[in-house]
């Protein structure tokens, strides 16, 4: 009996312990730790066929960050679909003779985000002219007697959200795409210390070239270990600009992404030299429209110039379409890029109530989350797209709820694709130490800004069986201490979720 007992006890001791009180360990563990100490933090985990495997705070409302976007890509495609396109018109005004156009080119934005852009899915700048200059050949156009203009009418402007900080809105991350974009309506500077502790730093305009903008910079080389301090700012009233701050004389060169007020301007500049380089002359060079609706070609006339012709004065060409939303939709979430997640949100205000402006966005994505069944009132507080606001609010158990929503639709399998995965973009360094065949099940949206630590998504079973699948969310507020001692514990909770 006694060896029977010893025997019994020995594989008692062998069984795996199972993984849900593992989680549940874990996090009972993790309360106590002094990395989390004073922090807010909630977490989440349940299977889609609707058992809860951990819950903490999961109803404490908290700042989402980029987790955000989640929401806002899976309300687009819900309700514009996954093969929507922004189009981007060329049309004139005056009459083509002989083949010159007497009268003006106009680049009609509506909205495509990728003009121009770095991300994968955008088309190259040249390759995108040369389908510009097919139009104009298509119409017997080979020369230009007026202007190149950028026409950025169409989606009310580029106004920022009131939320987001003064800091954030000069840099390229806090730039709100228009109706007509350039680079996602950046400016890249070249930026270097002297070799002399309080000398300027060495400040390069990188890309796009902007011969029209005045910069007066003031930043000084700081001393050793005072990092990056470096702040922009720039005028939407006319072509001025200021680096100021300090940029350690101990850091590497770098390339300083900052906001550009005048995409629309930018664009046609580059058009009308691509036009001269290939053979179609422009005579009257390039411009933008103002906000008073007047053609300005100098910068520095911000109320002067003639009025820009209506849609009813011009003639259209022909015109471009964007890569498809799925894809837009892709970039947005590995790179979590702002910029790309706002104009989405502003293509779902265009598309259900004819306008662009944010509030009206806002009222579209609240309108499809109605349909998708989700209560919003009093539930959370969206404030914009991308997460750049701190003032967006939502908690662990809404975000699972909507995860678990989106995977009852058609379009599921395709929102889920859009999520990067461990290693992959934001997530680079994401549970380096799991199991490389466990991280890819594992499909996850990061956000974070300063004191905020946020993840969500889906682990997908290995079995294959739908409603094994793990939808979680994991959210950390006013945490206080570095990233290097807070990822290891936001790892060891990752992992713990995707082990179940």
């Amino acid at each position: 009996m006694r060896r029977l007992l010893l025997l019994l006890a020995a594989l008692t001791l062998a069984l795996p312990i199972p993984a849900q009180t593992n989680l549940r360990t874990t996090l009972r563990q993790l309360q106590g730790h002094a990395a989390l100490n004073g922090a807010e933090w909630g977490v989440l985990a349940v299977r889609l066929g609707g058992d809860t495997l951990a819950a903490l705070n999961a109803d404490k409302r908290l700042v989402p960050a980029s987790n955000v976007k989640v929401i806002t890509a899976g309300a687009a495609l819900h309700s514009l679909g996954p093969d929507y396109r922004f189009l981007t018109d060329l049309a004139y005004s005056g009459k083509i003779v002989d083949g010159v156009l007497k009268g003006d080119l106009y680049i009609i934005g509506g909205g495509d985000p990728t003009t121009a852009s770095k991300t994968a899915c955008a088309t190259p700048m040249t390759q995108l002219f040369a389908q510009w200059k097919k139009i104009l050949d298509d119409a017997g156009i080979r020369s230009i007697d007026g202007t190149v203009i950028g026409d950025g009418r169409g989606w009310g402007g580029r106004v920022p959200c009131k939320d987001w900080s003064v800091e954030d809105i000069n840099f390229y991350y806090g730039a709100m795409p228009g109706a007509l974009n350039f680079y996602g309506n950046a400016q890249d500077f070249t930026v270097a210390p002297s070799d002399t502790v309080g000398k300027p730093v060495r400040i390069t305009p990188f890309f796009p070239d902007a011969p029209w903008m005045i910069f007066n910079h003031a930043a000084t080389t700081g001393e050793r270990g005072c990092g990056d301090q470096l702040l922009y700012s720039a005028s939407e009233a006319g072509p001025f600009g200021r680096m100021y701050g300090r940029f350690a004389i101990d850091r590497k060169s770098k390339v300083e992404e900052c906001i550009n007020h005048f995409p629309e301007y930018t664009l046609a500049y580059y058009f009308h030299n691509y036009l001269a380089e290939n053979g179609l002359p422009v005579s009257n060079a390039f411009a933008e429209i103002s906000p008073y609706g007047l053609i300005r070609r100098d910068m520095f006339l911000y109320d002067d110039g003639e009025p820009a012709a209506t849609t009813r004065q011009m003639t259209r060409l022909g015109g471009t379409q964007s890569s498809a939303l799925i894809d837009i939709l892709g970039e947005m979430m590995k790179r979590s890029d702002n910029f790309l997640a706002e104009a989405v949100l502003k293509a779902m205000g265009h598309d259900t109530y004819g306008r662009a402006v944010l509030d009206s966005a806002l009222l579209a994505e609240k309108r499809v989350l109605g349909q998708l069944g989700l209560k919003t009132d009093g539930v959370i507080q969206l404030r914009d797209g991308s997460g750049l606001a701190r003032t967006n609010y939502a908690s662990p158990a809404f975000f699972v709820q909507f995860l678990r929503t989106m995977a009852c639709q058609g379009e599921y399998t395709q929102y889920r694709r859009t999520f990067p995965q461990p290693g992959q973009g934001t997530l680079a360094a994401r549970m380096a130490q799991a199991d490389p065949a466990l991280k890819k099940r594992v499909y996850m949206k990061s956000g974070s800004m300063n004191g905020v630590r946020c993840f969500c998504g889906y682990v997908t079973p290995a079995d294959g069986r739908t409603e094994q699948t793990i939808v979680f969310s994991l959210m950390i507020n006013n945490a206080t201490v570095s990233s290097a001692t807070l990822n290891p514990l936001i790892d060891k909770i990752l992992t713990a979720i995707a082990s179940q």
